[in-house]
C-alpha cells in the first residue's frame, strides 16, 4: 500500500464525475450528429451543445472559483476562462469539448492516484 487509504467517498466522487462527463459528451456528440439530419436546423444542435457544455463546463468553473478563493492557481483557472470565452462567443460545442478533455484528464489523474 502507498501509506494512505482512499475513502469510498472519493471513488463515488470519481464515478459521479465520470457519469457527468459521459452525459455531457452525449449532448455534445448529439449536437454534431443532429447537424446531418435534414430539417432539424441549427437550433436543436445549439441547444444540445449548450446543455452538454453546461454539464461539462460547470464543474470546471466551480473548481476554478474554489481554487481562486483558496488563493491557489492551477490549470483550472485557464480552462475556465477558455470555457467562459467560448460561451460568450456562442461556441457551445467548443466549450463542451474543452471542458470534456479537462474533466477526463482530471478523472484519470484521480483514478490513478487512488490506485
Amino acid at each position: 500500500m502507498q501509506g494512505h487509504m482512499h475513502h469510498p467517498e472519493e471513488k463515488q466522487l470519481v464515478s459521479f464525475w465520470l457519469t457527468g462527463a459521459f452525459i455531457g459528451a452525449i449532448f455534445i456528440a448529439n449536437s454534431y450528429i443532429i447537424t446531418y439530419v435534414p430539417g432539424q436546423g441549427d437550433s436543436v444542435a445549439a441547444i444540445s451543445a449548450f446543455i452538454g457544455a453546461l454539464i461539462l463546463g460547470l464543474p470546471v468553473i466551480v473548481r476554478a472559483v474554489r481554487d481562486l478563493i483558496r488563493g491557489e492557481l492551477h490549470m483550472n483557472e485557464l480552462v475556465a476562462i477558455a470555457v467562459i470565452a467560448c460561451f460568450a462567443r456562442g461556441e457551445y460545442t467548443t466549450a463542451g469539448v474543452v471542458a470534456f478533455l479537462i474533466l477526463v484528464s482530471d478523472i484519470i489523474e484521480h483514478r490513478t492516484a487512488m490506485g
